[in-house]
């Protein structure tokens, strides 16, 4: 894909995404369902195609110190030294701030992934707003009846592949307690 193509697929994504709109594109851990995380009505459609499967494996994707700051309450200083020294995905679930849609932190806890280079965090830093995930594979939702009023070329945008493995999970309490809920 040349680079005119790139910015073009990127002007959709954002265009789609600022405009309430879900798309479908790889990020750096799965292919996924994404939204503007701060905009409630994309989150709650976003939620609904997905059904309970999707609040369960939900993900705030973010690629700068100062999104994850307003998308997260409490801070426990090792979280800057995991986001600094990980390597691959690591999904960090930690205390949420009233900055996100109740709907994302329903129990008050938020899964909150720094995404430090690729296309996600391109796509992070041209829409400037943390995007919402939820794993969703392109043939699943070509034949998925939830996701209504759209076409699977208006969902998906086809950036640039850069996943790598499958993220990492740890819970971080404001004490400094952390339970590793996946390797």
């Amino acid at each position: 894909m040349d680079k005119e193509e790139v910015d073009r697929q990127f002007k959709i994504a954002v265009d789609q995404l600022k405009g309430g709109a879900m798309i479908i594109t790889s990020t750096d851990a799965e292919y996924g369902l994404l939204c503007d995380a701060s905009q409630e009505s994309a989150v709650s459609a976003l939620l609904k195609s997905r059904g309970n499967e999707g609040l369960k494996e939900m993900v705030v994707l973010v690629n700068s110190d100062r999104l994850f700051n307003q998308c997260v309450g409490d801070i426990p200083e090792v979280t800057w030294d995991l986001v600094d020294q990980t390597s691959q995905p690591l999904n960090l679930i930690l205390d949420a701030s009233k900055y996100l849609p109740e709907s994302i932190r329903p129990d008050g806890k938020v899964s909150i992934r720094y995404v430090k280079k690729g296309h996600i965090a391109e796509l992070i830093n041209r829409i400037n707003r943390p995007l919402l995930c939820v794993p969703m594979d392109p043939q699943e939702a070509e034949k998925s009846d939830r996701i209504k009023g759209t076409t699977l070329e208006t969902l998906y945008i086809d950036l640039p592949t850069s996943r790598s493995k499958t993220a990492k999970v740890i819970q971080l309490e404001s004490n400094g307690r952390f339970e590793i809920l996946r390797k």
